[in-house]
C-alpha cells in the first residue's frame, strides 16, 4: 500500500462519518443535466425528501416558484461550471412547501482532462440568520425615518431661527446709531456677541441638514440591469484585451428588473470593472456577475488580480483610501472610485462590499440592491 493510499483511508474514513453525522449541511451531486444524483449529509433533514424520492428529481424542486421562473437553478450551475463556483443567499422550499434561508455553494467538478463531470452543491440552513438580518434590516429602517425626521428638523429650524435674528441683528445697530446711548455699550456689545454666536449656530444647523441630505441625487426608472451590465461590459471589452485579460458576463436568462438611477448604476459597475482592469495582470481573468437574492438584485466583479490583504478590506470605500499593493501597478489613482460606488449603492437603498482571500488571489466587489425603492430621492 502506497503512501498516499494509507492517508486517503482514514481521510475518507472521516468524510464518511461527517456525511453521517452532521444535522447541518446537506450535501448534494448534481449530473449535468441538473438532476440530483446523490443525497447526502443533512439533506433530509434539512429538506424533509428522502434519497428515494429526490434522486433522478431536478435540483430546481428545491428553488422557490419565482427563482424557477427566473431560470437561477441553471444559471447556478451554469456559473460554477464557468467561473470557480456559484455562491448565493436565497430561500429553498422543502417538501411540505415550508421555505428556509439557506447560505450555498455549488462548485464543478472536473475529469483528468478538465471536462465538467457534474457539480457538488453544499447548503446550510441559516434561517436564523435571516431572521435576525430582517430584524436589523426592520430598525435600520426605523432609524432612516429618525435620520430623515432629524434633517428636516435641522434645516426647519435653522430656516425658523433666521427670520427673527436679522430684525434683532437691525435693532442692534440702530440703538448703536442713537445719541446718548454710549452709557449702554456693555450691555449692546453683549448682546451683539450673543446675536453672532447665535448666528454661527444656526448657520451651523443650515450645513448640517444639507450635508445630511447630499448633493447627489437620483432619476429612478425601471430597467433590466441585465440589459445595462451586457451593454457596459461590450464597451468595455476592447480595452480588456489591449490588456490581455478576459472578460466573462454571466446573467440568468430572465430580466433583472428593479427601480435604478441607470447612469449612476453604470457608474459604479464601471468603476469596479476599472478597478479589476487596472490591478489584473495580463493573462487574467474578471467575471461580471448579475443575479437575484430574494428581493435584492446582486452585481459581483471578480477578479484574479493582485488581492487585497485582510486589514485592508474594512477601509475600502473610505473617500482617498487605496489599497497599499496598488500603488506599483496605479501609483496615480485617487482613491475615490470605491467611495463613489458605496455612495451610488447606499442611495438606491443598497450597500457595497468586498472580500479577497488574500495578496494574489484575487478579489471580489458586490453592489446589493433592492428589487423595490420605497420612494426616489428628491431633486
Amino acid at each position: 500500500m502506497s503512501s498516499n493510499e494509507t492517508r486517503s483511508g482514514p481521510n475518507e474514513q472521516v468524510l464518511g462519518r461527517w456525511l453521517h453525522q452532521t444535522t447541518d449541511h446537506a450535501v448534494m451531486v448534481i449530473g449535468l443535466d441538473g438532476r440530483i444524483e446523490q443525497w447526502l449529509g443533512a439533506s433530509q433533514h434539512l429538506f424533509g425528501y428522502s434519497a428515494l424520492e429526490v434522486i433522478g428529481q431536478p435540483a430546481a424542486i428545491l428553488f422557490t416558484e419565482e427563482d424557477r421562473q427566473r431560470g437561477l437553478p441553471s444559471f447556478e450551475l451554469e456559473e460554477a461550471r464557468r467561473s470557480p463556483r456559484s455562491e448565493d443567499d436565497r430561500w429553498h422550499v422543502r417538501k411540505d412547501g415550508s421555505r428556509m434561508w439557506v447560505t450555498g455553494s455549488v462548485v464543478s467538478v472536473r475529469d483528468d482532462q478538465g471536462q465538467p463531470i457534474g457539480f457538488v452543491k453544499v447548503v446550510l440552513d441559516r434561517t436564523d440568520k435571516r431572521i435576525y438580518m430582517e430584524t436589523l434590516e426592520n430598525r435600520l429602517r426605523e432609524l432612516e425615518t429618525t435620520k430623515a425626521y432629524k434633517e428636516t428638523a435641522l434645516t426647519t429650524v435653522a430656516h425658523e431661527l433666521r427670520n427673527p435674528l436679522a430684525p434683532l441683528v437691525n435693532a442692534v445697530h440702530l440703538i448703536r446709531l442713537t445719541p446718548g446711548t454710549e452709557n449702554i455699550k456693555l450691555p449692546l456689545d453683549i448682546i451683539q456677541r450673543q446675536l453672532d454666536a447665535l448666528r454661527r449656530l444656526v448657520d451651523d444647523l443650515g450645513d448640517a441638514g444639507r450635508v445630511a441630505r447630499g448633493k447627489m441625487s437620483l432619476q429612478l426608472e425601471r430597467a433590466d440591469l441585465g440589459v445595462l451590465l451586457r451593454e457596459l461590459a461590450s464597451s468595455m471589452w476592447a480595452e480588456f484585451e489591449s490588456r490581455h485579460l478576459t472578460l466573462d458576463v454571466l446573467l440568468p436568462a430572465a430580466p433583472i428588473v428593479l427601480d435604478m438611477d441607470r447612469g449612476r448604476i453604470q457608474q459604479a459597475v464601471m468603476n469596479l470593472l476599472s478597478n479589476a482592469l487596472r490591478y489584473t495582470p495580463a493573462g487574467g481573468k474578471v467575471w461580471l456577475k448579475g443575479t437575484v437574492e430574494a428581493d435584492h438584485a446582486l452585481i459581483r466583479v471578480q477578479d484574479t488580480g493582485i488581492g487585497l490583504s485582510p486589514e485592508t478590506l474594512p477601509h475600502l470605500f473610505i473617500l482617498f483610501t487605496r489599497a497599499p499593493t496598488a500603488e506599483s501597478l496605479a501609483p496615480n489613482g485617487m482613491g475615490i472610485g470605491l467611495a463613489l460606488v458605496k455612495q451610488i449603492a447606499e442611495m438606491h437603498g443598497g450597500v457595497a462590499e468586498v472580500r479577497s482571500e488574500g495578496p494574489g488571489k484575487g478579489s471580489e466587489f458586490s453592489l446589493r440592491l433592492p428589487m423595490e425603492q420605497p420612494h426616489s430621492n428628491p431633486p
